[in-house]
């Protein structure tokens, strides 16, 4: 999630390793540049060597929100909370199918304004 427009961006993942996080970021950064700051849960995926060894290499700080906080990283766990919310909706039909939805939910949440912001993310692009 971009902290300024609000673009959010989710990327399914058959599993949660550091290698496939690395891969999923990577596939984003060639798309949007490499941020200065990649702020994350302390999730292993996000706190292991090889991670570490990724930031050091992009030349990007990792920023970790604080364990039992999640609060501290509030834009996206809100972000989070609103996608499951609305993945669950579109997925009683067909649950074996959830990922091919992202792309759409996403569109969807970049269309609507930001409470924050005043415009949609995709405004704000």
């Amino acid at each position: 999630m971009d902290q300024h427009s609000c673009w959010p961006k989710a990327v399914p993942l058959r599993s949660l390793t550091a290698k496939s996080t690395c891969d999923a970021l990577l596939d984003i950064f060639l798309r949007t540049g490499i941020p200065n700051v990649i702020v994350s849960d302390q999730g292993t995926n996000f706190i292991s060597k090889l991670t570490q060894e990724f930031h050091k290499r992009l030349g990007s700080s990792p920023k970790f929100s604080c364990a039992g906080y999640p609060a501290s990283n509030g834009l996206v766990e809100r972000y989070n909370k609103v996608l499951k919310q609305m993945l669950n909706h579109v997925i009683r039909t067909d649950p074996s199918n959830w990922d091919k939805h992202i792309p759409y939910l996403l569109f969807a949440y970049r269309e609507v304004p930001n409470c924050t912001t005043g415009v949609s993310p995709f405004q704000l692009m």
